[in-house]
Formats: structure tokens, sequence, C-alpha cells
């Protein structure tokens, strides 16, 4: 560092430290230094001078800071205007943390860090004032793949300096990371590999025993995690107290406080809090706002282990006056949902301040808090920049809307006031295929500006690099930590320029979307529709039914836990490990098939006319619910078992929303079809016979592009994709390294390349096995091919819930075809072509069994497309003999016939 910082710090110092000193003149010699800085051009002095007078008065310091980015004349030329500017950067993003506002900091902290890469200097600590505030920001803010991304960089850069302590203090940080994404062996091993590097008891030892007290208290290991705590306590409670030690001991603090908890301690919890907030009155002057705040939350908790909720009701809300200072709390206002942010402890405060009222018994007030805490949530949410992130958020989130379901859901059962009845229909929505629907946002946003815009441009180059790096990791064997790398430098600036879309266009469609509720959701139910959606949380089982304009009916089904696995053994037992145990023991199928009727549908189906949307939750979203049979007496002939397909017509969706808002078709003149077929397993000899008796009987009946083997490549697949309406896959469909693919002649297909697509079929049809099936992601749903396709903005998907019968699907599937051809839509389709199934006479009749039929589904909005037909040998016949008689009457007319008359 060269001199004339030395000498600027020590001046920050002194003005931090003695006040009374700083600026002991009239303001207006300030100004008139600045004024004369100005006019001399010196962009540097100007800067540094405004940064000095904002630490001597707090009170201005952040309007000053963020008013000197502004107000700059102009841009920084030099290379100590650069690191001028690069420290104001950095002070912003360090006093808007000081301040509470973690979002606000993220975004200095990224203009820095961006800032740094165009202009890198050496005379600022990047690794301590830089890359370590914005790596917690990322973990604070629940932004785990960030975080870890610029860790990652801080612990290069810390092995590059051959500094111990900060590789100590990076490995603690990336600890804490991994910890909050679940991952807590990674978590260990960091603070494992932290203590490595520190030989004595400095204060960033008390760092990494406190980090590990961090991850033994979420492994449930709280023998462990008391002694590691206060091993922390003992080292930092010694050292001499700096802001980082201060810090580091309040975070001590409040994990003993919460281990106190553990062991039923409520008063001594409660002491280790009030130490904390002595640490903050001390060291930090009132700043550190989002701390004390979560101190008061953990204290609000111990009243309420003590039975006290009046004096827990009055630090949640001192709690909520610290985060919300402009907004004054008593135990039933609220706030408009305008002055909340994304911030998690505000999201907490809100929580606790429902138990409290849940405790006095005001069950309205309660559930309003818990509303406000899922909207809070949202806006953290919105700020992830993986997928990965959202699901983990999404999947936290579930229980608290498990809780604000449980007290609407007694409200409702008391007042049978509709208000309720929609919110419990407003809370099931907002827990559904949120990032699904973000997705199919994206693409229509994305199909309007593409052209014009380079920020859409960047952002599909970008896309389609994180692609090929996921891609390139999973099939190659070589060089995976190099891909890694290039697939989160791609992620952090996609996440950038995905910013710069939300701020250049706030108020259009290329904000976050926008979930329907209440009312303005029930009137958008289509007439003839009867809505049924699930909701399941670990305590119960929601079932909500609706029609255009009103909620139906709600039922709770209790012990949701057992009666799910219930369910995932029916599904497992007769379905997944194959036909045998429906043929052996019909009648015990038929049993168990009526008891998932009558417990999850009896009633709610309306009448035969009605269509029935189900949108499903959990291990639901995997049932064929049109194959349950409606009544309770078995019979032995499978021709008279009452099929809920006889009765009705269902439909699947990811969520209402998503149905509701699908794109409509653009209507074309023709209705094109391609078709891929294999019919051999790549590099074996097992041909399957059902496919290229599939691939005959279609392209018999109908015209299209039709690919088997040779050419149904990987490329001539992504060739076709964005070129037709309808599209027919008929192959091996299966998990590789957890990813679900498709399997071409060639190569495979990963369900994450749809992502790169910016045009997809209308409507795409899977017939391979599992490709309605996949992972149940909590708080999303079943993470499948067809999940992928509808994200991708395909308007709808046939797929297959587990491994198919090749004959039976395709028979199905070319029926589905005729049935389309015939103008029906795809969902009636679909199930026309099964009740044609079920009346058809097979050599066995155990075909009839829904082992054999049931396994297709339609997902996605109905529509109408008719495939072209084929021209059949009648055609062609028809065709010669005009032909002919065309070039007769030619010869006629040209009279030549008359020599060979003649």
């Amino acid at each position: 560092m060269n001199s004339r910082k030395y000498v600027h710090h020590f001046i920050v110092l002194v003005l931090v430290c003695c006040p009374a000193l700083a600026f002991a003149i009239p303001g207006n010699v300030v100004q008139n230094r600045l004024d004369s800085l100005r006019k001399a051009d010196n962009l540097s002095e100007w800067i540094y001078s405004r940064i000095d007078y904002s630490h001597t008065n707090p009170d201005k310091r952040l309007a000053v800071l963020m008013q000197t980015g502004t107000g700059i004349w102009r841009k920084p030329a030099t290379a100590a205007e650069h690191e001028a500017f690069l420290n104001l950067l950095i002070n912003q993003g360090y006093y808007q943390l000081y301040d509470g506002n973690v979002l606000r900091s993220i975004d200095c902290y990224e203009q820095a860090y961006a800032y740094f890469q165009k202009h890198p200097s050496n005379q600022i600590d990047i690794a301590e004032y830089l890359l370590k505030p914005l790596g917690n920001n990322y973990t604070r803010l629940g932004d785990y793949s960030r975080a870890l991304f610029i860790q990652d960089k801080n612990l290069a850069m810390a092995f590059a300096r051959k500094d111990s302590v900060l590789i100590a203090s990076v490995y603690s940080n990336m600890a804490i990371s991994y910890k909050s994404t679940g991952n807590l062996a990674m978590a260990l091993n960091c603070c494992k590999k932290g203590f490595l590097y520190l030989k004595k008891d400095v204060s960033e030892k008390g760092l990494l025993y406190n980090t590990l007290a961090d991850v033994w208290y979420d492994d449930s290991d709280y023998q462990q995690a008391t002694i590691a705590v206060e091993q922390a306590l003992a080292i930092l409670t010694k050292t001499n107290v700096s802001a980082n030690t201060a810090y580091w001991l309040l975070s001590a603090y409040t994990l003993a406080g919460n281990l106190a908890r553990k062991h039923n301690q409520p008063g001594v919890a409660r002491s280790y809090y009030n130490q904390g907030l002595n640490v903050i009155n001390r060291y930090f002057k009132g700043s550190r706002r989002r701390e004390m705040a979560g101190l008061m939350i953990q204290t609000a908790n111990t009243w309420l282990d003590d039975k006290h909720p009046e004096k827990a009701l009055d630090d949640a809300n001192k709690a909520l006056d610290v985060l919300l200072p402009t907004y004054k709390f008593t135990r039933t206002t609220l706030p408009d949902k305008q002055v909340l942010y994304g911030e998690n402890r505000l999201y907490d405060a809100f929580i606790v301040r429902a138990r409290c009222l849940l405790a006095l018994g005001n069950d309205r007030a309660a559930l309003d808090n818990i509303l406000l805490a899922l909207e809070t949530g949202e806006r953290s949410r919105n700020e992830y920049a993986t997928v990965s992130d959202k699901l983990h958020y999404q999947g936290d989130a579930k229980h608290v809307a498990g809780m604000a379901m449980d007290i609407a859901y007694r409200i409702w059962q008391k007042s049978h006031d509709a208000v309720y009845a929609q919110i419990l229909l407003d809370i099931a929505e907002r827990t559904k295929a949120r990032v699904l629907s973000e997705q199919v946002n994206r693409n229509r946003q994305h199909a309007s500006l593409a052209q014009t815009d380079t920020l859409f441009k960047r952002r599909v180059a970008l896309e389609r690099a994180i692609v090929y790096y996921e891609r390139e990791a999973l099939v190659n064997h070589r060089d995976k930590q190099k891909l890694q790398q290039n697939k989160q430098e791609a992620q952090y600036e996609l996440a950038s320029v995905n910013k710069q879309i939300r701020l250049k266009y706030p108020a259009s469609a290329f904000a976050q979307h926008t979930v329907l509720t209440g009312n303005a959701l029930l009137q958008r139910i289509p007439a003839g529709y009867r809505l049924i959606e699930y909701f399941a949380d670990t305590s119960a089982v929601y079932i909500i039914a609706a029609e255009k304009g009103k909620v139906l009916d709600i039922r709770r089904i209790n012990n949701a836990t057992t009666e799910l696995a219930a369910v995932k053994d029916y599904l497992q037992i007769w379905y997944h490990q194959g036909a045998a145990a429906m043929m052996n023991n019909p009648q015990a199928f038929y049993e168990q098939s009526f008891a998932i009727y009558r417990k999850y549908l009896t009633g709610l189906t309306g009448t035969e006319h009605e269509k029935v949307l189900i949108v499903a939750d959990d291990v639901l979203g995997l049932v064929p619910f049109d194959a349950l049979v409606t009544r309770p007496d078995y019979v032995a002939d499978i021709r008279k078992w009452p099929f809920l397909l006889h009765r009705t017509d269902i439909q699947y969706s990811y969520s209402l929303n998503t149905w509701l808002n699908e794109a409509p078709r653009k209507q074309s003149g023709q209705t094109t079809f391609a078709g891929f077929f294999i019919t051999q397993t790549p590099n074996t000899a097992v041909t399957i016979p059902a496919v290229a008796a599939e691939a005959k009987a279609i392209s018999g009946k109908f015209r299209g592009s039709f690919y088997t083997d040779r050419k149904a490549t990987l490329e001539t697949f992504k060739a076709v994709l964005p070129q037709t309406d309808i599209l027919h896959i008929s192959t091996h469909s299966y998990p590789f390294k957890n990813e679900p693919v498709l399997q071409f002649i060639d190569k495979r297909f990963f369900l994450f390349e749809l992502t790169a697509q910016q045009q997809v079929p209308s409507l795409v049809v899977l017939s391979s096995c599992r490709t309605a099936d996949g992972e149940v992601a909590k708080g999303e749903g079943v993470l499948s091919l067809s999940y992928g396709f509808i994200a991708a903005g395909t308007r709808g998907v046939l797929a297959g819930l587990w491994n198919v019968n090749d004959k039976a699907a395709s028979g199905l599937v070319t029926a589905f075809y005729e049935h389309l051809q015939k103008g029906e839509s795809t969902a009636n389709a679909l199930r026309q072509a099964k009740l044609q199934w079920l009346g058809t006479k097979h050599a066995n009749t155990a075909m009839l069994l829904p082992y054999y039929w049931a396994d297709l589904v339609y997902i996605g909005k109905p529509q109408t497309l008719k495939p072209e037909p084929a021209l059949t040998h009648w055609y062609w016949y028809v065709g010669a003999v005009l032909f002919l008689l065309v070039m007769g009457i030619v010869f006629w007319r040209s009279g030549k016939y008359k020599k060979y008359w003649i």
C-alpha cells in the first residue's frame, strides 16, 4: 500500500475513533474544499473527501456515499481514480449491510466486483474487503451457489498470497454455505481444512469453532456443538475485540443461546442472547440491525418456550421495529406489502410474531403474519441466481405454508367464509411449480425482444454455454474441474444479466412472473371444468375442489407422512415393479385402488360431463387417477371394473397458474409432424419390435418426417425440435447420473438441455419409459422430462409414469393420433384411446389391467392439432389414373394419334 493510502487510512482511523476532532469547522468549509477539488478536476481526492466525511457523520453516511457515486462529473481515468472509485463502491456495500439492507449491499458489492475485474488494483485488499463480504451476503440471502462461487475465488486468492489466516477464514465461510444447503459432510470437511492453517488460538480459530458448532447443531449433535461453541467463546472473549471479532463473538453468543434452547433452558438462552445484544450496543453503536433483530426474534422464542406469549410478542414487535423502522407495530397492525424486502430476519420475525398470536388465540392475525412471511421469502427467492437455490428455498418454505394452511383451514371450518377458502387455494398455488412457471414466462419474454436487445442475446449465449459445460461434465471423464469452473463463471454472469434485464424492464412482462390469486384465479377456471388441487405437508394433505368463481369443498387428511408413504407403496407394488403383482392378485389391487379413490377423490369429481383438472402434490403427482376404481364391490371380470376413466375426462397440470397462463398456439395452415424411432439399443444387438411396429403404423396413417435408427441422431433431433408442431419420440428414457435422458442412436439428450431451447413443439409425445416420472422436488413437483418440455414452452406433453409395455404403448399412441386427426382435443384423444383399448378384445384379458394402459398421461393445456393424413395406396392409384387420363386428353388434342391410327 503506498504512502498516500497509509495517510488516508490513518486519517479515517482518527476520525472514526475521535469524532470530536473531525471536521470541527463549519460545513461550508467542507463544501468549499469539495468545490475546489471539483474545479481542479481532482476526482480521486474529491471521492476520498466525501468518504472521510461520511465516516464522521453516521446520520448522513449512506446518503453521502450513494450521492457520491451519482455526483461524479466524469468517469475515472487514472489508476488512482479507479482505485478511489472502487473504494467508494466497497464502502457503499459495507455501510448498506451495516444499515441492514442485504439486497442493496449485494448490489454495491457486485458493482465493485465488476469494476475490479475491469480495473484491477493491488492497493486494496480485495479478498478481505470485497470477496469475503460479498460471499457472506449471498449466504445471508440464501443464494448459496453464488456464495460458493465467490468464496472459491477468495480461497484461490488466499492461497496465492499464502495467507493462512485468510485461508482458514474463507474455509469457515464455505462451511456455512455448504451447511445451509444441507451438505454437512462438505461443511465438516471445510472446518477441518481451516483448522490445519491455524496453529495458535487466534480469533479466527474461535470463528472456526463457532462454525463447527453450527454444523454439529444442524446435524442434531448438540453435545458436540456445545463443546465447540464453548471453545469458541473461550477464545473470542480473551482476544482484543475488533469489529470482526465482535461480530464473531456475537455469532457465538447466538449459537450458545440456540443450544441452550435445545437443552430446554430458555432462561440461559435468553442470557446468551442479551450478551449478544450488549456486543451490538457496545461495538456497533446501534448498527447491525439485522443481527439485532435476529437476537430479538430468538428472545421472543425463549418467552414462548416459557409460556409467556405477551412478552414474546413485545420482542417480536421490537424486531420488526428494527427491520421496518418507518412502521410502528402493535398487536394487530400490519405493514403494507410494498414496504417488505428480501431478508431472512424479516421472514423469521413474521413467523415468530404469528406463533405469539396463535398462543394468544388470535388465529386470523397469525395467518396474516405468516402470509407476510411467505411474501417476504418470495422477495429473497426472486434474487436467487440458480434453480437449485430456488428449489431449496421452496422446500424450506413448504413447512411455513403448511402452518398457514392449518390456520386457514381451522378458520374456514368455523366460519365457512369464502375468503379463507380462497386463501387456502392461494397458499397451495404458491407452493406449486414456481420455477417452471418462471421458465415458461422467461421464454415468452425472450421471444419478443431477442432480436433487438443485446442483453437477451447475451442471456441466450450464457444459457447455451452452461448447458454445454453441464453436458460435457457428465459425459466426459477429463477436465471436470475446469468445466465446473467455467459453468460457475457463466452462471454468475447470467445472474448479472438477468438482474440488468429486470432493472431495464421493471414494470413490463419482463419482471418476475405474477401468480394469480383469490377471486381472479377462480374466475379464470373455464366453465365445465372441476379443479382438484392437493397440498401435502408433513402434517396433513389438503384437497381443494373448485370450479369457475368458487371453492366447492376442502378436505384435510391427517398423518400425511404415513398416508403418502402408503401411496408410494401402492405405486411401487402395483406399477413400478411390473405387471406380475396386478395379474397375480387383481382383487388386492382393486381394493387398494378403491381405497386411494375413496380417500383422495370420492365425491369431488363432479358430474359425468365435467372435465377434471388434477393439480397434484408430492408423490400424488405420480398417481394415474383415471385408473382408480370408483366402487368397492370387486368383480373378477376386468371389463366390468368401474374405472374413473369411464366417468370423466382427467387432465393434469403442475399448477393451475401454469395451466391458465399457457400461451395460445399460433395457428398455421398445416400441422407438421416429426417422429424419432430407435428400434435398437445403441451398441448392442437388442431390438424393440414394438417401436418398429409403432413407426410403421404412424407413418402409414400420417404425413411427416420420420427418423428411424441411424437417422435418429441427436444432431437431427436438435435441428427438428424448433421446427415442428407435433414431436414424437419413441426411445429409451432413463436416469444417467441422476439426470433424466432420452437416448438417441448416437448420443444422449439431457433434461437440462431444454433450458437453452428458444422454440419447442406445441405437443410432445414421449412414447418412452418413465418420462413423466422423476425426482419429487418439494414445493415444485415431479422433475421429469415432461416437466422439462413444458418449462421450455411446450403446451402439452404425453408421457409415461412407469416402464411401459411396448405393445400397449404403441397401440395407445397410434389410437391417440387417430382421434387427434378426427379433431378431438389432446386430452380427450388420449381418453378415447384408452377407452378404445378397454373396449378391444385382447387374447389375454390381463391386458385390460391398468398397468398396460394407464401409464400414459397428458400434462398441460388441451389443444387441437390435426396430423395430416398420409397419402395411401388408394390415393396413389387414383392419382395415377387421373395422370394417364390427362395425358390421354393432351395426346388426343395434339392430333398425333392420327398417324398411329391410320
